[in-house]
């Protein structure tokens, strides 16, 4: 595998990386500005500590036979399923965008170090590492030199060799130079005995290859409930989580929870409560600036609306959540079909119009992208205004007009920003697929500057997979479940603070799964 190429002084380094190792019952009186129900309460006891320079190797413990993880939102919502259009999607202004352009790319962790499907991939960097993360891996660079610093399976992280531990999310926190790393894990994990946690890493410094605060914790679900498909970001004050809990009774909530920093970056204990209430995936904000209250929103599967719900005093004890403040009308969506795939008869699966990932929020301004059927899987990103509630502009993104785009993310920075708006640059990413031109899985990026993300094919990070993706099958033939892009914090060359991204996606090695590195930049 090419090695990541260092980014202080630009300097190319060759050589070659062996890797080792029920808002369907959303009724018309739900969406209204109150507090989500207290569901639970998290007690957590002071974190324990690892250093990875010493921690023993734990084989990553793979998926238990019965379990069923990354599952689909059970219900509808509550509007009349829109009819596929067929592409180009014409609504919302289409200002023009600034284009991005690819600076690196290389690939990275597959199936065979990860040990298990979907790779489930998130990534954040900071000024000198990158730090991505997969089902059931690890994976660390240092920036500087463009080597594998770090690669570690969950289980060795966490230290626990019993348990599974899936769906990983990572962030970096530019302000206190955090690492923040998350496992959802189980065990056992399916039965009336079934056993939900989360686990939790917090570096004790800027360097990931260090000193991390181990947390292991119940998020307030009850035995028999499975906690699924956790997001994890941050604001000014405090970490935020949420996830989707199918209880034990075959009932449905999606979470919402936050701790202070404070505890968090000094291994405390801590205790907080759990509210629900939402019967869609929630995504959680992460929150560029010091400005308030922070926003989820909720994308229901076949909807004509995003609701949006207030975090106020987060990390404090009278906390407040909300999962819907508003119901913010856009144009009515159909969940999207799954992706052909060119050579095989194996369709993957492109999730049910959920937000995959964490929101991006500047000043009143918050941005999330889903894929919806605009004849194909499309992914369609919105920009809304917190302060009243209404959409300010979205567009779709696709590869070409016959191709399956899928497992989007996108990043704001504010740099250009002006006083009527706050959001300067945008970055997004995708996987897609053109089986009618003999297409397989490929990444593609794109940008925009203020009101727009960009529309249409953006660039292509890397070859096209040369051969389908085949062998997993899941609950549907999978393939990634999410992917991220994340702001590079620190200038390079002509570049301001948060001018380049690196991404990370899935592609195709055959029978198993593969993973691509990407950097782009707007300057």
């Amino acid at each position: 595998m090419t090695i990541f190429t260092g980014l202080r002084g630009m300097v190319p380094i060759v050589g070659a990386l062996c890797v080792a190792i029920s808002m369907a019952t959303f009724s018309a009186t739900a969406a209204r500005a109150e507090d989500a129900p207290t569901v639970g309460q998290i007690a957590a006891k002071a974190a324990g500590k690892v250093d990875l320079a010493k921690a023993p190797f734990v084989p990553a413990v793979q998926a238990p036979m019965g379990v069923s993880f990354n599952r689909p939102t059970p219900k509808l919502g509550n509007a009349p399923l829109a009819a596929p259009q067929s592409r180009p999607e014409t609504v919302g202004p289409q200002a023009p965008g600034t284009a991005l352009s690819l600076y690196f790319q290389t690939q990275s962790v597959n199936q065979n170090v990860g040990g298990t499907f979907p790779p489930d991939g998130d990534i954040a960097t900071s000024q000198h590492f990158t730090v991505q993360a997969n089902n059931l891996v690890l994976t660390m660079y240092n920036l500087d030199t463009g080597v594998l610093a770090k690669q570690v399976s969950l289980n060795t992280f966490f230290g626990d060799g019993t348990s599974f531990i899936f769906d990983p999310r990572a962030i970096f926190d530019p302000i206190w130079q955090r690492w923040v790393i998350l496992g959802d894990g189980c065990n056992p994990c399916s039965g009336t005995g079934t056993n939900g946690f989360f686990k939790l890493g917090v570096s004790v410094s800027s360097d990931p290859t260090a000193g991390f605060f181990i947390y292991s914790f119940n998020v307030g679900t009850a035995n028999g409930d499975f906690p699924d498909f956790p997001q994890m970001v941050m604001d000014l004050h405090s970490i935020i989580f949420t996830y989707n809990d199918f209880l034990g009774n075959g009932g449905f909530d999606a979470r919402t929870f936050a701790v202070s920093k404070a505890y968090l970056y000094n291994g405390l204990g801590f205790g907080v409560p759990v509210f629900g209430g939402s019967g869609c995936t929630v995504a959680p904000p992460y929150v560029l600036d010091n400005g308030g209250p922070s926003y989820t929103l909720v994308a229901c599967p076949g909807d004509n609306g995003v609701f949006l719900g207030p975090i106020t005093n987060s990390g404090l004890s009278n906390v407040s959540v909300a999962h819907w403040q508003a119901k913010v009308p856009v144009p009515a969506y159909a969940t999207p079909p799954c992706a052909p795939q060119f050579g095989v008869s194996y369709c993957l699966d492109t999730s049910d119009a959920r937000f995959e990932n964490r929101s991006a929020q500047i000043g009143d301004r918050i941005w999330n992208v889903h894929e919806i059927a605009v004849g194909t899987a499309t992914p369609r990103w919105y920009e809304f205004k917190t302060s009243n509630s209404t959409l300010v502009s979205n567009g779709v993104w696709f590869s070409t007009l016959t191709s399956s785009d899928f497992h989007p993310s996108i990043v704001v920075n504010n740099v250009g920003a002006t006083s009527t708006s706050p959001t300067g640059e945008t970055f997004g990413t995708w996987m897609s697929i053109d089986a009618t031109n003999h297409v397989n899985i490929q990444l593609h990026a794109i940008g925009g500057s203020f009101d727009s993300a960009g529309s249409g094919a953006g660039i292509a990070v890397g070859p096209a997979s040369s051969l389908p993706l085949t062998n997993q099958t899941f609950n549907g033939n999978r393939s990634g479940d999410y992917s991220y892009i994340s702001l590079f914090p620190g200038s390079f060359g002509s570049c301001a603070a948060n001018e380049l991204a690196i991404l990370e996606g899935e592609i195709s090695l055959g029978t198993i799964w593969g993973t691509r590195i990407g950097i782009v930049k707007h300057c």
